[in-house]
């Protein structure tokens, strides 16, 4: 998928967390694992960043919303 992607000049990140299985993000057992919530960050933060929610999401927070 990733080589189709960046064939088609699309932007691709690639992220390894060694020590994993895979879609160990969808695991109950291993959601509160430092590996999981790393991946669900890096996945939210990309997201927000994205869609231009980013500033957003840090306004509301630091007023305690």
């Amino acid at each position: 998928m990733r080589k189709a992607l960046r064939a088609a000049d699309v932007p691709v990140t690639t992220v390894r967390y060694d020590g994993t299985v895979h879609d160990f993000m969808m695991l109950n057992s291993l959601s509160h694992s430092k590996a999981a919530r790393g991946a669900i960050d890096q996945a939210t933060a990309f997201l927000r960043n994205a869609l231009g929610t980013a500033q957003a999401q840090l306004i509301v927070s630091e007023c305690g919303a």
